[in-house]
C-alpha cells in the first residue's frame, strides 16, 4: 500500500468531509482551499444533512473535478472489486460512515468521512486513512461487511462512497 496522500489535518472535529477534500485537491496540485471555505461551501460546519452528494458533485466541479456516489446496498455489485478497479484507475476514493458503527462505540451515530487508500485483492477489506486533529495519521483496516453495517441509508443517505476523478 502506498500512501500517496499529503499530510492534511483536520482542522474541527466535525470537518472529516472537509480535510478529505482539501487532501484530494492539494494531492492534484490545484488550488488549496481552506477547510473553513471547503465547509462554507457545503454548508457543512457542524453536521451534514441534506443533499451533500449535489453539493460535493458542485463544489469538485469548480476545480475541474467530477464525483460519482455509490451505496453499498443500492447500487454497488461486489463493493471491495469495485473499490479495487477505482483505485487502480486513479480514482480518489471517500467513504462516508458511521465512525460509532464501525468502531463499535456507544452513543449517537457520528458520520464521518476517510479517504480509501486500497482494497485487498479477495474484497473482504479496505483501508482508509483518517487525520482526526493531530499531527499523526490514523490508518485503519475495516471489513468491507462492517463498513456495511454502519452504512445506514434510512439514518442517513449520504452514506457510501464518493468517487472522484478527471
Amino acid at each position: 500500500m502506498v500512501n500517496k496522500y499529503p499530510l492534511v489535518r483536520q482542522e474541527k472535529e466535525s470537518w472529516s468531509l472537509p480535510a478529505c477534500l482539501q487532501t484530494i485537491i492539494k494531492l492534484r496540485r490545484i488550488y488549496e482551499p481552506s477547510q473553513r471555505e471547503i465547509a462554507e461551501s457545503l454548508g457543512v460546519d457542524n453536521d451534514f444533512e441534506g443533499n451533500l452528494r449535489g453539493r460535493i458533485e458542485e463544489f469538485l466541479e469548480r476545480y475541474s473535478l467530477g464525483c460519482r456516489y455509490e451505496n453499498p446496498f443500492t447500487n454497488m455489485r461486489g463493493d471491495g472489486l469495485l473499490l479495487e478497479a477505482e483505485l487502480n484507475h486513479k480514482t480518489d476514493v471517500i467513504a462516508a460512515y458511521d465512525w460509532n458503527g464501525v468502531h463499535h462505540r456507544n452513543g449517537k451515530p457520528r458520520k464521518h468521512f476517510s479517504i480509501v487508500l486500497c482494497c485487498d485483492s479477495n474484497g473482504e477489506r479496505m483501508v482508509v486513512r483518517d487525520s482526526l486533529g493531530s499531527d499523526n495519521m490514523r490508518i485503519d483496516a475495516i471489513s468491507l461487511k462492517k463498513f456495511r453495517s454502519a452504512v445506514k441509508p434510512m439514518e442517513y443517505e449520504g452514506y457510501g462512497f464518493y468517487m472522484i476523478d478527471d
